[in-house]
């Protein structure tokens, strides 16, 4: 590994306070993010238009339905397993090709100095894990269609498991695999971080952070994880690029996503999602044998049929969970601003994020209806400017 390499894998363990504080957006900074979003914008169109042009070829064009035929000459489980991976390669090959145009486009920008053998690395874990799952999953689903007819509600609520499993899993093993995690080491601002908690009546957290900039300069935090694993996660550049204030008004929204125990809620909300789409997905299979586009509850082509109904399902349903999602995080925002109570803090951080991630302040309400899962930058600072009239 270089030299270079092996700084940007330390996790920085102190925070930096020099910085312009309030922080006032950057004009220049605004005109080139407003030119990236359309980029980016331009990429996930791309890409979804892409998944989907090639679903509806290998379905209607009867391409995967004759390999599928032609893997009936060896037995059912190793033939799918062969299928679901030929397929996973044919639909990773755009996949691959949009996500490196997205990381040369970050990287033009100047958001991220991960090298190309580094964002290779990170693809290929990302694949391999990937495939994985989905052969193993796939395989499974179809050896439960053929064994019970509540293969929909064992397979929804295996999925629900799996999906606590994976909350509860990640913080502990999961992020490690493609960061350096280390606990908060400085001082002062734990003990900022301990007051909010206070005042927020938790008294037990942990505060973890990554080494997000070796891989790119974005700033951000979330929480993760289930009952004792819970953390919150801050990015290292967090703690580089923002002031203390700062930092505390973003560790107190996170607080507010703690105490509404949104992870629970999230779980519960996704579980419903996944009951509804597994109904949908019994009377798809229905409606498949019975036309004949199947030859059996054992055809892996049924995998792509499922694939083509989750994703307009999911395309319904999208605006619902960004709606709840959006007023998940204003609740957060909220809650931040009356524990910390420091209304400017809260303000300019919004501003260095939004300059900093490159973000548009605002956005069209088709996008945010399709796509936002946060309020907008300029929301949020209305949100603060509000708090400040009447606090």
């Amino acid at each position: 590994m270089l030299e270079n390499d092996k700084k940007n894998e330390q996790v920085e363990p102190t925070t930096q306070y020099r910085v312009q504080y309030p922080y006032e957006f950057d004009p220049e900074i605004r005109r080139k993010s407003h030119e990236f979003a359309g980029q980016r914008l331009k990429i996930a169109i791309s890409s979804m238009v892409t998944y989907i042009a090639i679903l509806v070829f290998l379905l209607f064009s009867h391409a995967s339905e004759d390999y599928a035929l032609f893997l009936r000459f060896i037995p059912w489980y190793l033939g799918d397993v062969l299928f679901i991976l030929t397929l996973f390669a044919i639909f990773s090959i755009p996949s691959v090709i949009l996500s490196y145009a997205s990381y040369r486009l970050r990287k033009k920008k100047g958001l991220t100095e991960q090298g190309v053998r580094r964002w290779a690395m990170d693809a290929i874990k990302q694949l391999s894990v990937t495939a994985a799952f989905t052969a193993v999953g796939g395989v499974l689903l179809i050896a439960l269609i053929a064994l019970t007819s509540l293969w929909w509600l064992i397979g929804a609520l295996t999925l629900i498991a799996v999906t606590a499993l994976y909350s509860l899993l990640f913080p502990l093993f999961l992020l490690r695999i493609f960061y350096n995690i280390s606990e908060l080491q400085d001082e002062e601002l734990s003990k900022g971080i301990a007051t909010l908690a206070n005042k927020a009546g938790i008294s037990s957290y942990r505060i973890y952070v990554m080494n997000e900039s070796s891989r790119s300069k974005g700033a951000n935090a979330f929480v993760t994880g289930l009952g004792r694993t819970k953390r919150i996660v801050l990015f290292d550049n967090l703690l580089r690029k923002f002031s203390r204030p700062e930092i505390e008004s973003v560790v107190a929204h996170e607080l507010g996503h703690c105490v509404s125990n949104d992870t629970y809620i999230s779980i519960a909300v996704e579980s419903l999602f996944v009951l509804f789409a597994a109904y949908v997905l019994k009377s798809t299979l229905s409606f498949l044998l019975s036309m004949h586009l199947i030859y059996s509850v054992t055809d892996p082509n049924l995998l792509l049929w499922f694939a083509l109904v989750a994703a307009v399902l999911e395309f319904i349903i999208s605006p619902i969970t960004n709606l709840y999602s959006r007023r998940r995080e204003a609740r957060a925002d909220l809650f931040a601003l009356k524990i910390a109570g420091d209304p400017i803090a809260f303000i300019s951080g919004e501003k260095r994020l939004c300059d900093i991630n490159m973000m548009e302040e605002d956005v069209p309400s088709w996008r945010k209806i399709l796509f936002a899962t946060h309020p907008t930058t300029i929301e949020r600072i209305r949100m603060g400017e509000s708090f400040m009239k009447v606090s």
